[in-house]
């Protein structure tokens, strides 16, 4: 478990760091002032990209121990 967790979020990490190129969107908390609409739209990638990864994972393991 503690590897698909690992290897989920490494890939929400690629995934969410070529949308934000691909859009343009660049928000650090750390080196910005704190704007809360950034800081949505950065969480809301980040929630959305790392449901969709896990629920894909999920199922890529759950298929994998199936036909083992």
């Amino acid at each position: 478990m503690k590897k698909t967790s690992f290897g989920g979020f490494l890939i929400t990490f690629f995934i969410v760091k070529a949308i934000n190129l691909s859009t343009g969107f660049s928000y650090n908390i750390f080196l910005e002032k704190l704007n809360q609409f950034n800081l949505f739209v950065d969480l809301a990638i980040w929630i959305l990209v790392y449901g969709v990864v896990s629920l894909a994972l999920s199922k890529f393991v759950n298929r994998r121990k199936d036909i083992s």
